[in-house]
């Protein structure tokens, strides 16, 4: 007999980290020019590790490169972090990795600032918002920033941090004896370190390997069963992020031929009474009892 049995399934995933800055797509682009650095001030939705930024920018032959500054009287002012150069990148939005992570407090303000050393460079903008600009030559960033300029306008350039979850994994039949293969691979964004899976509530026999797929085989024992599958996965870097999930395998019943033992063969009188014990060896439903017929 199958066995049918249907329960709520439940999917914890760790939260997507916000970002600071604009992350709407601009159509509008700002035509930076060569050695001028420019900082959209922005507040920090949440206290939050970053370790990569975005902006939108113009093709160029040249190379453009982001940072990091504290506020201080609603203007930039020390460096906080920066990122390696980018070269010739195309028409779009690109990542700027940043050197080190980097912590922004929770309502506090921070400038994210963009240069480049060519005179086509150009950053795309949505709306009205903070800039400042600073002529510098191309180089080492600034420490403190003096800026000169100012317009309103929000450019497309944000911060963010690294991502970790698991996919949804929908629950799943299995029979006795056979072998289910579950993908449960998480999902790593700008993530550092190596990713560790771990099995915290399975069945006997049940594994997970290094890249998240599950696999096990059922016995005659664990069926009729439904049984839970939990997986945790981190990440051996910092910051140290955590995701899990859950899901059902329903496991059906098989009942299997049972095996019959004979006796050995043997010579017997004609017109002889004979008789001989045969047996056989039941591996399915425990309740059956198997019947002998010539």
């Amino acid at each position: 007999p199958a066995l049918t049995t249907s329960k709520s399934l439940s999917i914890v995933v760790s939260p997507m980290p916000a970002a600071i800055g604009n992350t709407n797509d601009g159509a509008l682009a700002d035509i930076m020019g060569a050695s001028w650095i420019n900082a959209g001030r922005f507040q920090a939705p949440g206290n939050l590790t970053l370790t990569m930024m975005r902006a939108k920018v113009g093709g160029i032959a040249g190379k453009y490169k982001c940072a990091i500054y504290s506020d201080n009287a609603s203007q930039p002012d020390r460096l906080l972090g920066s990122t390696a150069e980018l070269s010739a990148p195309g028409t779009g939005w690109q990542s700027f990795p940043l050197t080190s992570p980097l912590v922004v407090t929770n309502g506090q303000f921070y400038w994210l600032a963009i240069w480049s050393d060519d005179g086509n460079a150009q950053t795309f903008y949505s709306g009205a918002g903070t800039l400042r600009y600073g002529f510098y030559s191309y180089g080492a960033w600034p420490d403190p920033i003096i800026t000169t300029g100012s317009a309103a306008i929000n450019y497309s350039i944000f911060a963010t941090g690294p991502t970790l979850s698991l996919p949804f994994v929908a629950n799943a039949t299995v029979n006795e004896g056979a072998l289910l293969t579950v993908t449960n691979t998480a999902i790593a964004v700008n993530l550092p370190g190596t990713l560790n899976y771990q099995l915290t509530v399975a069945p006997a026999g049940a594994g997970i390997s290094s890249n998240g797929v599950i696999t096990w085989t059922p016995t005659e024992s664990q069926g009729p069963s439904t049984q839970t599958f939990t997986t945790v996965v981190t990440n051996s870097g910092t910051p140290v992020l955590i995701a899990t999930n859950s899901f059902l395998v329903t496991v059906r019943e098989i009942n299997t031929a049972p095996a019959i033992v004979l006796p050995a063969s043997t010579n017997i009188m004609a017109l002889a009474a004979w008789s001989a014990q045969a047996s056989a060896n039941d591996s399915g439903v425990a309740a059956d009892s198997p019947t002998f017929a010539l």
